[in-house]
């Protein structure tokens, strides 16, 4: 019977996967993503075109940047800046966590950002209690003006207890007034609705 150790068959069983095992080693550190570190405080770096201090600086990275590092050999790191700069850098210099003066930045930006949104809330919230107030105020108004025609009303009814036939300018204004009560007091619903809607369901 013939040998198998040397057939074809045989030996791509072994080549196989020695192919695949070099292939996922190269690919491993594009898998991984890329590491993202900063400049530590208060310096400028100068950034090398080789990992070696014998060559000259070609380029600096100042404290802040943020710097995506592409490999590590030797205690330098290859980088890519946002800005396009690339280039190696020793990894001393290099910090995990931005500096501390470049958090204290963004603090105080998004403490600017939340003081300047709460004074347009607290601005709107007044504007609608002067509105709501303006609505009361109206609505106080109109009420009265309605008491003093009714009050007008009964007093003509006492003098004339009985009506001239055709004689109705009276009853259409205290229609034409009730309709505006009732019409306005419906905007004003309207306009509470849209408010609360406004202002996540709080009610005026």
């Amino acid at each position: 019977m013939p040998s198998m150790s040397g057939s074809p068959m045989n030996r791509r069983r072994y080549w196989v996967p020695a192919v695949f095992c070099l292939l996922l080693v190269m690919l491993l550190p594009m898998l991984a993503g890329a590491e993202t570190l900063y400049i530590s405080d208060n310096l400028r770096v100068g950034v090398r075109t080789e990992p070696n201090s014998r060559q000259p600086p070609v380029n600096v990275v100042t404290t802040g940047q943020r710097l995506e590092v592409l490999e590590r050999r030797d205690g330098f790191l290859h980088i890519r800046t946002d800005g396009g700069v690339e280039g190696w850098i020793k990894e001393i210099y290099a910090v995990a966590e931005q500096p501390a003066a470049q958090r204290l930045l963004a603090l105080e930006k998004t403490h600017a950002e939340t003081l300047a949104e709460k004074e347009k809330l607290e601005s709107a919230l007044r504007e609608a209690v002067e509105t709501n107030d303006a609505y009361a105020a109206e609505i106080k108004r109109l009420k009265e003006e309605n008491l003093e025609l009714h009050l007008q009303v009964v007093k003509e009814r006492e003098v004339e207890p009985y009506p001239q036939p055709g004689d109705g300018s009276t009853w259409l204004y205290v229609s034409l007034v009730l309709a505006a009560i009732v019409l306005f007091g419906i905007g004003m619903l309207w306009q509470r609705y849209l408010m609360s809607r406004r202002f996540g369901g709080h009610r005026f």
